[in-house]
């Protein structure tokens, strides 16, 4: 192992699926997948999922799992990126390899771009799957929903609505984080009334980036996604709730399709519910509540929740507290900033970070001044755009706003705020019973 180097690389033909093993508890199920990567280097991530009387059999978990283990080979691929991926663990028809192949390819378009690596989605990689054939299968009792909660703004809106709703609500946490408990207790969830489900990386993955292998972003949304379905499907829910906005469609790299956000976008949503449908199982259903929505509309409704301004944290690094450096950070005060006080702004970031000049670079750049926007889950140019225009009708504009003022990035012909605020975005997959919890506010509401 002491020899492996950036150089081996090119000996790396092809990462192979060998196979996939679980094992049933009382109310758990553990999962091993094995994925080769070239001749010597054998990974064996570990999983372990909640399951609830009765315990699923073969016929529904061997589709479950042999799926997800097709996501979780992104990260061991992406290490050396072999022209060829064999799959042992499964059968895939010649539709579902151009499917997956369309994930891989979209949902690496940041990895592909940041690493310099100049590829086609029809040449990246081939895919041989040949293994055993795994039908979908049906449950008839699937009742309630999966909501899948990260420790921002969006997981709080959305628990926030599904309260009005009738179906029965059961969050579902991977890898359970502090902002994450951090929501479930806003809204009186106990640990012991969540779904938790448990992802570790293999060492060897990591060992081999800090050696100089390919490292970078990955399609994480997607593999929530599957994860999510063995979720639901095991514990007999009917729907996932996402928490993604109309937003998320914006490229990153202007003029290009490379989004940091793609499989958050309603393109993955949509390929992943047909696919899932079709493939794997139709009784559960997969949508984002907050689609017909933009982060303007979402932070307004955000900052009416009694206590989420102090319990929500999304920021890019580590750690309980906003860092108050990162793109993600100064793009929360931002959007906020319409609808937040700006003394109740510093108090969640520390300090006024519309002030500090040192951020410039990712003010300029969520406003359109760059070639691209910041490699994180930001809104649309347009909304931030529209949140520092607002900011600079005010009687002492932010540093920032200023600035980017100077710059010629704000334009009269922007849409306002109030214009955002009314919008309503046709492109999603609500269920007609989900769609009252998205009442209809007008501009004026959202600043009461």
């Amino acid at each position: 192992m002491s020899s492996l180097s950036r150089t081996s690389w090119r000996r790396c033909e092809e990462l192979c699926y060998e196979g996939f093993r679980y094992w049933l508890h009382k109310n758990r199920i553990s999962v091993l997948f094995s994925f080769r990567l070239g001749d010597s280097l054998v990974f064996r991530p570990r999983s372990s999922f909640p399951v609830a009387p009765p315990l699923p059999g073969k016929e529904m978990l061997d589709p479950l799992i042999f799926s997800l283990g097709l996501i979780e080979l992104v990260s061991y691929w992406k290490a050396a990126c072999p022209p060829r991926i064999r799959i042992q663990a499964g059968r895939l028809s010649d539709e579902q390899i151009a499917w997956w192949k369309r994930l891989y390819f979209r949902g690496l378009g940041e990895f592909f771009f940041r690493n310099g690596l100049a590829v086609t989605e029809d040449e990246f990689a081939e895919i041989q799957a040949s293994g055993p054939r795994f039908a979908p299968f049906e449950r008839r009792d699937c009742t309630g929903t999966l909501v899948p909660v990260g420790g921002g703004k969006d997981s709080f809106v959305t628990l926030d609505l599904l309260r009005a709703g009738e179906a029965p609500v059961t969050p579902f946490l991977l890898n359970s984080s502090w902002e994450q408990r951090s929501t479930l207790s806003a809204f009186g969830f106990s640990l012991s009334r969540t779904a938790i489900a448990k992802r570790t990386i293999d060492p060897l993955l990591l060992d081999l980036n800090r050696r100089g292998f390919w490292n970078g972003h990955t399609p994480f949304s997607a593999l929530l996604a599957f994860a999510a379905l063995l979720t639901a499907a095991t514990l007999g829910k009917r729907w996932i709730v996402l928490s993604n906005e109309a937003s998320a469609e914006e490229p990153t790299i202007l003029g290009s399709q490379i989004n940091h956000q793609y499989s958050k976008s309603f393109a993955f949503e949509r390929d992943f519910a047909s696919y899932a449908a079709r493939w794997i199982t139709p009784s559960v259903g997969y949508f984002s509540l907050l689609r017909p929505w933009n982060e303007l509309q979402i932070a307004a409704r955000f900052a009416r929740i009694p206590g989420a301004l102090g319990r929500f944290r999304s920021c890019s690094s580590p750690g309980r507290s906003w860092c108050g450096r990162c793109a993600k950070c100064l793009f929360v005060a931002l959007i906020l900033s319409p609808f937040v006080e700006r003394r109740r702004i510093e108090e969640i970031f520390g300090r006024e970070l519309l002030e500090d000049v040192s951020l410039a670079p990712f003010f300029f750049s969520l406003l359109g001044g760059e070639k691209s926007k910041p490699f994180a889950c930001v809104g649309t140019l347009a909304e931030c755009r529209a949140a520092a225009a607002l900011l600079a009708r005010r009687p002492a504009p932010p540093l920032l706003v200023r600035l980017a003022k100077e710059r010629g990035l704000l334009k009269a012909a922007d849409p306002s705020v109030e214009t955002l605020l009314a919008s309503w975005n046709s492109d999603h997959g609500l269920p007609s019973e989900f769609l009252p919890l998205l009442d209809p506010f007008g501009p004026a509401s959202f600043f009461a």
